[in-house]
Order: C-alpha cells, then structure tokens, then sequence
C-alpha cells in the first residue's frame, strides 16, 4: 500500500515547474515479504527524480513511541543493490532509477514515523538538490495490518486572510449602531440603497441596534473595551422651600431594603449600595450565577464610559462643584 507525501500540491508543482527532487510515496514489503523475519524491514521509497546518491548515512527514521528509532542496515537505488541481495526483492518495480531500497534491522511500532533523507549522518539539512519540505515521509511500518481507521491524510486549502472590519467602538447608543451597520452594509453590499423604514433590511439592522443598545449596558468582563456605567442624580437646590423633607427621600431611596425593592420591583437601575454586591444578588436568587459579573460593582465606577459625556466647559463646573462639595465647602 502506497503512503503518499505530505503536500501533493507542492509535489506536483516540482513534477512540472520545478528541479529539485522530493519524496513521492513510501511502500512497506510485508504481505509479499517470503521471509518472515524480513516483514515490515523493506521500505521501497520512490523519488521524484532519478540519479540519487543515498546511502545508509543519509536515512533516519524515528518517531515510535516504543521503538523510538529505526536503525537502517543499509539503502540503495533498485536498479543497484547491495551484492548478495535477491533480485527479486524489486520485482513489480515499475521504475527502478527512482526508486529507494532501504534495509531497517527491525520493523517498527503501531507508532507513526517519519524517514527523513539527511545530507549525512547527524545533519539535519537535506541532500543537496532536495526539496527541504518534501525530504521527508509520514509512514507506518503496520500499514497493511488490519485497521479500522482510514489513513487517507486531508490537505486543507489555506483560508485567504480577511482583513479586520474598522469597528467604532464607541458607538453605544441607538442612532450610533444603527449609523455603523448601515456603514458596514455600504461596504459589504454596495447595491443595497434602500433606506425606507419598511424595507426588511432596514428592519433587521434597527432590530440588531435596539438589542446593541441594551446589551451595551451589560458590564464587560475582562474586555479591553469599557461598558457603559452612568448614574441619575437627586439634588437638593440651596434654595429648596423643603429641604428636610429632599433629604428624608433621599435617606428613603437610599435605603438598603428600599434601594433593592426599587431594583427588583420598579426601575430595574441596580443601586449603588455597598450591601448590593453579586454574592449577594446570587444568594437572593435575583440574579443567575452565570450573570453575576455583569453586575458593577464600587471599583468598576472608574473603568467604565459614560454615554453621554459632558462638554468640556460643563464638566470643568461638574468637576469643580464635586471638589467642593468633597471639601465640606
């Protein structure tokens, strides 16, 4: 049974376009061997070319799991064999002068091996004139043992490389995805135009950028991107006709039991209550363990991004009125 190389794309290449000699398949003498202590110790390797100088130095085989290497006794061209050996070793030959005879001093494991031709004896480099991929064959020594396994060997075409899209990430929102997809679809389909709210294109991509926009809120675990963490605020105006009663409301919001009542019952906004932790949501039964990261917590207030960003001039003032109101001014 032929064991073909392993690239017979690049060997048919060679056979045509190119010089260099390769390594076309390997056969193993077993059933046909008539001595049986020389069963599996023939190896017949057919080259691409003729006129090869390869001796014993210029093999090895190894790769066995329990005989790890092969040692080759000799190796000749068919059309010259050692003296003494049975010439009808290579009846049935088709093409002696590319043909490789080798002799192992013992057959190898179940194991799969590799025969590697070598310029010479501890090199790695191939003979010279040989291609340095196709020097060297995955075989078996028990090819024509009984197997339920189909050793045909699958060579893959290599996928074309795709360049990565141009993604905004900072499109969170509705109108931003939905501004990016259709971006998307210029590119990907250039003769889709249709913009009507009732074509199914148009649909779909608002359908997707309403899910976005609500899966943006979902706090990101271990994503280089930050989600999107923003707060409502209650203030109490200096000027404020009721200012005990703004702040027993507030005090009520805040409140831990209210705060989780507000969450679970009416708004939905988780609240920012140290007691409101993911175990706790966990062990409450509120929210699944598999979703409890999607929960922010106290330290991922300053990792996050917020969806609508202050103008520079009206953040100065934010930032200026926080400074003082942290001072106790």
């Amino acid at each position: 049974m032929r064991q073909i190389c392993c690239d017979v794309r690049r060997l048919e290449v060679l056979r045509q376009f190119g010089s260099a000699n390769a390594i076309e398949f390997l056969e193993v003498r077993d059933l046909l061997e008539p001595i049986e202590d020389l069963r599996q110790r023939t190896l017949f390797v057919r080259l691409l070319r003729p006129g090869f100088a390869l001796a014993a130095d210029n093999i090895r085989i190894d790769g066995g799991a329990r005989v790890a290497t092969v040692p080759v006794e000799w190796a000749a061209a068919a059309d010259a064999l050692p003296p003494g050996t049975d010439p009808e070793l290579v009846d049935g030959i088709d093409d002696l002068a590319r043909t490789l005879v080798v002799r192992t001093a013992l057959a190898g494991d179940f194991s799969r091996y590799t025969l590697r031709l070598l310029a010479a004896s501890g090199s790695d480099q191939p003979p010279a004139g040989f291609d340095p991929k196709l020097a060297q064959i995955e075989f078996s020594f028990k090819v024509e043992c009984p197997s339920d396994f189909d050793c045909a060997a699958c060579t893959p075409c290599p996928q074309d490389e795709v360049a990565a899209p141009a993604i905004d990430y900072l499109a969170k929102d509705y109108p931003g995805l939905r501004r990016l997809m259709l971006d998307r679809l210029n590119l990907l389909s250039p003769g889709w135009t249709e913009r009507s709210a009732a074509d199914l294109g148009v649909v779909l991509v608002e359908l997707m950028a309403y899910a976005a926009d609500n899966l943006s809120y979902i706090w990101p675990v271990e994503v280089g991107v930050p989600g999107n963490v923003d707060n409502d605020l209650l203030v109490i105006l200096n000027s404020g006709k009721n200012p005990v009663l703004s702040h027993l409301l507030v005090n009520h919001i805040m409140d831990a039991k209210n705060a989780m009542t507000n969450f679970t019952t009416w708004t939905g906004y988780q609240m920012p209550q140290k007691t409101m932790t993911r175990e706790a949501l966990v062990a409450t039964g509120l929210v699944p363990e598999h979703l409890a990261n999607v929960y922010i917590q106290e330290g991922d207030m300053d990792k996050g991004s917020r969806e609508l960003e202050l103008p520079p001039g009206d953040n100065a003032l934010w930032q200026s009125a926080y400074a003082e109101l942290t001072a106790g001014v």
